[in-house]
């Protein structure tokens, strides 16, 4: 039964979504499980956490279910067709207390541009940066003490080389709370000033590496087209929780 409701799913997304249809194989290989496992053992239910660039909100349903119904998430997509389906997925999952931004975040309050894709064309949808001065379509930028939480155990940033502004945007939220950000780092251009500002508001930082590919992925598919390609990121936990995280390289500028 199994099996065949995972052959099902298959096909219902390989012809059924054509907006993934030609990155069917991609998609479907990646699996953020090692990320969620880590995330879990630090978010209990009735917390408040963020999801700074959602995407199709993969996390987003994952943390939705961590905190529960007395829980919080707020997820920020700014790529319209990306936030559309972070919604829908919210909505066919019955999701209630997740609120969802069709949004950028970053250092100030003001507009962006968000670069035009061409979503019947293979692409890394989930990659694109907005560093880059390209006419597109306008969206809202929030920092997010414009926001005032009532709390914040988890900051969660995958925004593609804006991860030092949405940490600037929200340094009265972290002075105030200290909560464990979980920050990609795959720019190394960035990384020095990322991690010297993290550094600077009294963080522990450890590396978090992972393989994109996933064998135990949901749907089984055995097909890895990124090879050993790796998503390398930043636990960091402030140093009042008097935490060390066993197992975990320390990382240092």
């Amino acid at each position: 039964m199994t099996s065949s409701f995972r052959q099902a799913g298959n096909k219902l997304f390989e012809y059924c979504f054509p907006l993934y249809r030609l990155v069917y194989s991609a998609f479907k290989a990646v699996s953020d499980r090692g990320e969620r496992k880590l995330i879990r053992a630090h978010v209990r239910p009735g917390m408040v956490v963020v999801d700074a660039g959602a995407n199709i909100g993969t996390h987003t349903l994952a943390l939705a279910n961590m905190v529960g119904p007395s829980g919080a998430v707020l997820a920020f997509e700014p790529q319209r067709m990306s936030f559309q389906i972070l919604c829908g997925n919210m909505a066919l999952n019955s999701v209630t207390n997740a609120r969802c931004y069709h949004a950028a975040v970053g250092a100030e309050a003001g507009k962006i541009n968000v670069p035009a894709l061409d979503y019947s064309l293979p692409n890394n949808f989930g990659g694109l940066s907005l560093n880059l001065d390209i006419p597109g379509e306008q969206v809202d930028l929030k920092t997010l003490d414009s926001f005032e939480l009532p709390a914040l155990r988890l900051l969660k940033i995958d925004v593609e080389g804006m991860e030092l502004n949405v940490l600037q945007g929200a340094v009265q939220t972290i002075e105030k709370y200290k909560p464990c950000l979980y920050v990609e780092n795959d720019r190394m251009q960035n990384s020095p000033a990322l991690m010297q500002y993290i550094g600077s508001l009294g963080y522990e930082m450890y590396r978090h590496t992972l393989l994109l590919f996933n064998p135990g992925n949901y749907f089984q598919n055995p097909h890895n087209v990124f090879g050993n390609t790796v998503s390398p990121s930043l636990v960091c936990m402030h140093k009042s929780w008097g935490v060390t995280m066993q197992g975990f390289e320390r990382a240092t500028v």
